[in-house]
């Protein structure tokens, strides 16, 4: 079951209504807020005398890029990174790796039920924005040596959108 009517919010924004699937890139501020998607949904009491769980689907696979270093995954995750998942008000747990489901069920009840999805992004937005960063590795190899390489400083935030690749689903098992 496709959850449609979804809003989003950052920060102390006011939710905006948001068509799905959405990816934002780093913000130049580096705001660090997570996204905050949220849906109502109905369900009937036949629906829920099973399983019920939230589906993000299960990541599609990223073509290699030739001549790329770094720490890159071969997978697009459907969610980036992390998704805290609540469904009427009550935390039911953490998205962050395959498969990327949860059982809501102990949370829902027949008639509308509120989903909320909080999307945490990675702190790379922080790190780019930080004029200090070249001068922190230089002291870092000053006093200890130069035991790593910082590489590829300004592809820091390649990659590095946040938000939902998808549209969620609630499956009925």
């Amino acid at each position: 079951m496709e959850i449609s009517g979804w809003t989003v919010s950052r920060g102390s924004a006011a939710p905006q209504e948001v068509e799905l699937p959405q990816l934002l890139g780093p913000v130049p501020d580096a705001d660090l807020s997570p996204l905050v998607f949220e849906a109502s949904v109905h369900l009937t009491e036949e629906q829920l005398r099973g399983r019920v769980e939230l589906d993000l689907g299960e990541g599609t696979p990223r073509p290699a890029t030739p001549g790329a270093q770094g720490y890159r995954t071969m997978l697009e995750p459907p969610v980036r990174e992390i998704a805290v998942v609540e469904a009427n008000g009550q935390r039911c747990g953490v998205i962050w790796r395959p498969p990327y489901r949860l059982d809501l069920t102990a949370a829902l009840r027949p008639g509308e039920n509120r989903l909320r999805i909080q999307v945490h992004g990675t702190t790379a937005p922080a790190a780019a924005a930080d004029p200090e960063t070249e001068r922190t590795v230089a002291a870092a190899h000053a006093a200890y040596g130069e035991r790593f390489q910082q590489q590829q400083l300004e592809r820091m935030l390649d990659g590095a959108d946040t938000g939902l690749g998808v549209v969620p689903q609630l499956r009925i098992l």
